[in-house]
């Protein structure tokens, strides 16, 4: 289980802020990094477990992040690559129509062996031209489906109950879009704030939560994704959100 935001900002850019639902024993994730890239520089975490991420945005202010697919049209492999050693694979060109076509080609040739996953493209835009997004779904089977997103939007990923999930979560995330989306700063500090949340009414409590508890999987960490004209920043809060672990961020400048 995972939940994306996606916040487009007057002047192109844009808020990404992703909760990871992972198992609790899982390897803690290496906090976000500046590393090095073919002809520019990236920030990401890295997963200890398998060498890959979930998140990464380079200099150029163009995002990658992968969820869990949580509608397989086959059962999957019992053994596959990591989707997120995927994701890293495809930051040397990581914009929308160049990894929508490495996918196709990937799938044409029997090389997309992965579990199903869902990836999240972003590209920041310029001046009066808007942030945009695009949702790649592979459900194991078929040729990867794209969604394109031109406003703000919410993704989520759930095993436990993909509908149950999208539906309670969408609707928390209208609660977030009530109010002056302009002013950054703000923005930020709503976002984080509402990927901390917890919803009383709940059918069985944190289970439908932005930040979610439950025995096999919880909440494990709170990534964010700021682009501007000027400047890339990746925020990194380890643990549940809810708990106010220090806030850790590592910084770009803008290379367009």
């Amino acid at each position: 289980m995972c939940t994306v935001s996606f916040l487009p900002l007057p002047d192109g850019g844009y808020l990404l802020g992703t909760n990871r639902d992972e198992s609790p024993g899982r390897a803690p994730a290496e906090p976000p990094t500046v590393r090095p890239l073919a002809g520019g520089r990236v920030l990401m975490p890295r997963d200890p477990d398998a060498g890959g991420t979930w998140i990464a945005v380079d200099d150029r202010g163009r995002c990658l992040c992968i969820l869990n697919g949580d509608r397989p049209a086959a059962p999957p492999p019992e053994v596959a690559p990591s989707r997120g050693r995927l994701l890293t694979g495809l930051l040397d060109a990581p914009g929308i129509d160049e990894v929508a076509c490495e996918l196709a080609a990937r799938h044409a040739a029997g090389a997309l062996v992965e579990k199903a996953f869902k990836l999240l493209v972003v590209e920041p835009g310029a001046g009066s031209t808007p942030s945009c997004a695009a949702l790649l779904e592979w459900d194991g089977v078929a040729t990867p489906s794209r969604r394109d997103v031109c406003g703000p939007a919410v993704f989520t990923s759930s095993s436990f109950d993909p509908d149950g999930v999208a539906e309670r979560r969408g609707r928390a995330f209208e609660r977030l879009l009530d109010g002056d989306l302009r002013d950054e700063e703000v923005l930020r500090r709503r976002q984080a704030a509402w990927h901390a949340s917890h919803e009383d009414d709940a059918p069985t409590g944190d289970t439908w939560s932005v930040c979610m508890h439950r025995e096999e999987a919880s909440t494990v960490s709170f990534t964010a994704v700021g682009v501007t004209a000027a400047r890339v920043t990746m925020d990194y809060r380890a643990g549940s959100p809810c708990r106010g672990a220090p806030l850790r961020t590592a910084e770009l400048r803008r290379s367009d």
